[in-house]
Parts: C-alpha cells; sequence; structure tokens
C-alpha cells in the first residue's frame, strides 16, 4: 500500500519515530513517502535530527489546522490536495452571506466543509427553541437560568461567526444582571429578529452546500 505521506509522532512507546522512519526508508515503497515529523518536543537538535533519519518536514504540536495543510502543500508531490482545495472551494455559494462570517468560519477550521455543516446544524438543532427559553426563564424570575441560556447561546452564536447576534445577546446578558423588564423585551425583540436572520442563513448556506455536492 502506497500512502500519500506519513504523520510521524516522535515519542511513542516501544519504538520512536526515528527509528520507525528508519525503518520506513528500508522499504520499497518506503524510500519516497513524504514523512513529517510531530512533537511537542522544542529541544535544540530535534530537527536537524529529524533531517538527518531521513524526515521530510517538522511540526510542533500543539499546532493550528491551516500549519499541517500548509506543510502537507509543501511535500506532497501529486494532486492530492489541490483536488481537495478544489472541491472546496466548488461547494461554496457564489453569495455573500453578511449575517454569518462563512468564510472566518472555514478559515478557522481549516477550510473543514464537513465540520461547518455540522457546527451549522448543531446550531439549529440545540438551539431552535433557546429564545423562548429565555423568554419563559426571565417572566418567571428565575434569571439565573435566563443568563446561563443567553451565555450558552452566545458562545454557540460566536462558534458560527454569527457576530451581530453575539453583541445582542452580550447586551442582553448584561440587561439581565442589571434587570429592567422593557429593557430586556426591548432587547428581546431584537434578539428574535437576528436569530430569525441567522436560522434562514443556516438554511440558505445548508441547501447550496447540498446543490454544489450533489
Amino acid at each position: 500500500m502506497k500512502y500519500d505521506a506519513i504523520l510521524m509522532d516522535l515519542q511513542m512507546p516501544e519504538m520512536d519515530g526515528y527509528e520507525a522512519t528508519t525503518r520506513i526508508r528500508e522499504l520499497s515503497n518506503g524510500i519516497d513517502t513524504p514523512i513529517i515529523a510531530m512533537t511537542a518536543d522544542a529541544m535544540k537538535g530535534v530537527k536537524e535530527q529529524v533531517v538527518k533519519v531521513g524526515m521530510n518536514a517538522y511540526i510542533s504540536k500543539p499546532f493550528e489546522p491551516v500549519e499541517l495543510f500548509s506543510v502537507l502543500q509543501r511535500v506532497i508531490q501529486g494532486s492530492m490536495l489541490k483536488g481537495y482545495q478544489q472541491t472546496a472551494a466548488a461547494a461554496q455559494p457564489s453569495v455573500s452571506l453578511p449575517v454569518l462570517q462563512v468564510e472566518e468560519t472555514l478559515a478557522r477550521l481549516g477550510n473543514n466543509q464537513a465540520l461547518v455543516m455540522l457546527l451549522m446544524q448543531k446550531f439549529k438543532a440545540n438551539h431552535f427553541a433557546t429564545i423562548e427559553e429565555i423568554r419563559e426563564a426571565a417572566s418567571g424570575g428565575d434569571r439565573d437560568q435566563a443568563r446561563f441560556l443567553t451565555h450558552t447561546l452566545k458562545g454557540a452564536a460566536s462558534n458560527t461567526d454569527a457576530k451581530r447576534l453575539v453583541k445582542v445577546l452580550a447586551r442582553l446578558e448584561h440587561a439581565l444582571v442589571h434587570y429592567n423588564e422593557s429593557s430586556f423585551e426591548s432587547i428581546l425583540i431584537e434578539l428574535n429578529e437576528s436569530f430569525m436572520e441567522v436560522l434562514v442563513t443556516l438554511d440558505y448556506y445548508l441547501n447550496e452546500h447540498q446543490k454544489a455536492t450533489t
């Protein structure tokens, strides 16, 4: 079996990454396979040793996905990553979606379309009724629960880069700490509008993605 690349942990039990690389290089189908060293060991001399045993590149843990993609793109000979990038680009909707900063979400998640889709689907499934739950908790006098729900929704909205929604939720969270019923209701109306915009945009993006991939 031929692999496009090997991610090699240097600190493995029984056989470390250096010895494993040496043995792979002795195999007929492992002579030219790119090997990328992965380690949390930042000691001087590690990079030199990595090159000495025949590895092609080195990446320190923890790392961002974009760093790994960059290293893979540099060492892999062939079109595997180019094909992936072309597919990902073709799958993105051609319209701008200002309610969600989709490009930022994609960049943060290493252009992993499947992960972005999962994030959006989970937001809809987990928080569809949260606005009404906040209203009920506050009107019932349980402002601690209302603040908890608001904070949770704000975190989920931040993960999907729904920045306008995050700002409205931050204001609502503040209003629940310094409670004023009229102010709370006013912000809640704005929140409901912003939340519905996000849901509509999520549906649009998910539908566009489905069209592009079928």
